[in-house]
């Protein structure tokens, strides 16, 4: 059975699946495209090419007894926004970042109340992943939740992941101090597409990161707690692309620097569906 979970922007949760607090006829889980078209000749030559924003919807029960104070609790969750639907519609969970459009109020009939409920979302559906150089396989949190955490063989200061999405995806790449001058870099099926490098030292027990899952894009000095010790993007090269997205196909990212060792790294990755 599907499964459907909801957290507001101070981590609190809702399990959708309560018979207290029941979501169901889902809908709008898919997606639409928006094409525009030039006609030249008898073609029809396409020019732009989006995918809506995803509005799912559905409508939530709140089962008596006490049917409206619990609409009232849940309402005041709702507003501590943004919120991240979980939805787990088989083996795999996906998530999407969003706010409550609408939320509609019935009276009590069937037991309970049974409002409409209708998401505005601010992200296309994703999986999150993270990656880790030259380590044993773990488990750890990011974003206040647990997410799979996969070991790469690919050797010392690489790390791969094979993507089965056609959009491209957001990343967050630690490079571990000590380094120096510390240098990154990204392959799609075996090809160079992209480099970045910053002109800085960071000492042990720091790391340099540059992260594209949240904008405006960065790349900062953080402690070992991911506080922000100092930007680091004026003393990144500007000759290079530095802020990198995954494709589709095998991924690889790759760090060097001017020192002997070979960093540690560690990439988090945000893979983004147009539906799942």
């Amino acid at each position: 059975m599907r499964q459907f979970k909801l957290t507001n922007s101070i981590g609190e949760v809702y399990n959708l699946n309560d018979l207290d607090f029941f979501l169901y006829d889902p809908d709008n889980l898919g997606y639409k495209r928006k094409a525009s078209y030039k006609r030249v000749g008898s073609l029809f030559v396409k020019y732009k090419d989006e995918i809506d924003q995803p509005t799912p919807n559905g409508v939530l029960r709140f089962k008596n007894p006490n049917a409206y104070e619990k609409y009232y609790d849940f309402s005041r969750f709702a507003m501590k926004s943004p919120l991240r639907l979980e939805y787990t519609p088989s083996e795999e969970t996906y998530y999407l970042d969003c706010y409550v459009k609408e939320l509609e109020k019935s009276e009590i009939e069937g037991g309970g109340l049974h409002c409409k409920i209708s998401f505005e979302a601010m992200s296309y559906y994703y999986r999150l992943y993270a990656m880790e150089a030259g380590t044993e396989p773990t488990e750890g949190k990011i974003y206040d939740y647990t997410y799979p955490f996969i070991y790469s063989d690919t050797g010392a200061g690489t790390v791969a992941l094979d993507v089965d999405s056609s959009i491209e995806s957001p990343i967050k790449i630690s490079i571990y101090g000590e380094v120096v001058n510390p240098t990154w870099a990204h392959y799609v099926n075996n090809v160079l597409i992209e480099s970045g490098c910053c002109m800085t030292t960071i000492r042990a027990g720091r790391r340099l990161v540059i992260d594209t899952t949240q904008t405006p894009f960065s790349i900062t000095e953080q402690d070992a707690l991911g506080n922000v010790i100092s930007n680091k993007y004026a003393d990144s090269d500007m000759e290079t692309e530095r802020f990198f997205f995954l494709q589709a196909g095998r991924n690889r990212i790759s760090v060097a620097h001017d020192g002997a060792n070979i960093p540690k790294l560690k990439v988090e990755a945000k893979v983004l569906y147009e539906t799942v």
